[in-house]
C-alpha cells in the first residue's frame, strides 16, 4: 500500500511539472513572396509542446493541424497564426494592410513648391526641392509637365528620378508606372510598367507605382521593391499644385494593396 501511494505522489508530480513548463515560445510567422508579387507562403516555427496550429486570415480561421506552412493566393489584411496545447496557447500576427496617407500639396517641376517625394520603407513620404542637392539620393519621383520654365496643367506626369528631361539622372532609383485596374487589391503585374514617367495626371485617376530602388528589375532580387496605388484627389491646376492619395504595401515584393480596415 506505501509502494503505491508513493508512485502515485511522483506521478503526480511530474503531470504538474509538464503543466507549468506550457508551451515553449509562439509560431513566428514567416512569409515568401511568390507568383511574382501575387502570393505569399506563410510558414511559422514549431513551437515545442504544441498539439496543432491554427491559421486565421481576415477574422476567418483557413486551417487546423499539423501542418507549418500555408500558401495564400488572395490579397489579405492580417494574417494570425496559433499554437495549441491542452489549454493553452501561443500566437503570432501580421498585419499585410497598405499605409495610407495624403500628400496635401506637391507642385509641377516649375510650380510654386516642391515637387519631389521620397519613400521610406515603413510607407511614410518625405518632400524635397529639386534646388536641394543635398538630397539627390533621397527621393523617388517628382512631378514635371517637360516644359521649361513654365506650368502646363494638362502635361504634368510622375517621374522617375532616374531621368532628367534636361539634365544628368538626380539618382539611380528607377520608378515604373501604370494605371491601376477597377476595384483591384492586386497592383499589376511587372510587365504593365513604363518607365521614366506616369501617364499625364488627372483628377481621379489611379495609378499603379513600382519602385525599383536598386534598379535591377524583378528577376534579380525583389525584396526591396515596393509597390502603391495612387489616387489624384486634385490638379493639375494653374500654379502647378497636385493633391494624391497613396496606399504603400510595407512587404517587399508584394502586390497586395489591401485598404486598412475601417475603425468601429
Amino acid at each position: 500500500m506505501l509502494k503505491r501511494i508513493g508512485f502515485l505522489v511522483i506521478l503526480g508530480f511530474i503531470i504538474v511539472s509538464c503543466d507549468e513548463r506550457g508551451l515553449a515560445g509562439s509560431p513566428q510567422i514567416k512569409l515568401k513572396v511568390e507568383e511574382g508579387g501575387a502570393a505569399v507562403a506563410i510558414s511559422w516555427y514549431n513551437v515545442v509542446g504544441a498539439e496543432r496550429y491554427q491559421l486565421w486570415v481576415d477574422g476567418v480561421k483557413v486551417y487546423e493541424g499539423t501542418d507549418t506552412s500555408y500558401y495564400l493566393a488572395n490579397p489579405a489584411r492580417k494574417i494570425r497564426t496559433v499554437a495549441i496545447g491542452g489549454t493553452e496557447s501561443t500566437m503570432d500576427e501580421v498585419d499585410l494592410s497598405a499605409v495610407t496617407d495624403t500628400v496635401e500639396e506637391v507642385y509641377e517641376r516649375d510650380g510654386e513648391g516642391v515637387c519631389a517625394i521620397g519613400f521610406t520603407g515603413d510607407g511614410k513620404f518625405v518632400l524635397y526641392a529639386l534646388s536641394d542637392t543635398s538630397h539627390d539620393e533621397d527621393f523617388t519621383l517628382y512631378m514635371d509637365d517637360f516644359r521649361p520654365d513654365t506650368t502646363n496643367p494638362d502635361s504634368v506626369r510622375m517621374v522617375s528620378s532616374n531621368f532628367n528631361a534636361f539634365g544628368d539622372p538626380f539618382n539611380k532609383k528607377r520608378t515604373w508606372f501604370a494605371f491601376w485596374g477597377p476595384d483591384s487589391l492586386l497592383a499589376p503585374d511587372t510587365a504593365s510598367y513604363q518607365q521614366r514617367y506616369s501617364p499625364v495626371l488627372k483628377p481621379d485617376s489611379v495609378y499603379a507605382l513600382w519602385l525599383d530602388p536598386d534598379t535591377n528589375g524583378w528577376d534579380a532580387g525583389h525584396n526591396y521593391d515596393y509597390f502603391l496605388k495612387v489616387r489624384i484627389i486634385s490638379g493639375p491646376d494653374s500654379a502647378g499644385k497636385i493633391s494624391f492619395q497613396y496606399w504603400f504595401q510595407r512587404i517587399g515584393g508584394l502586390r497586395w494593396i489591401p485598404e486598412p480596415a475601417k475603425q468601429e
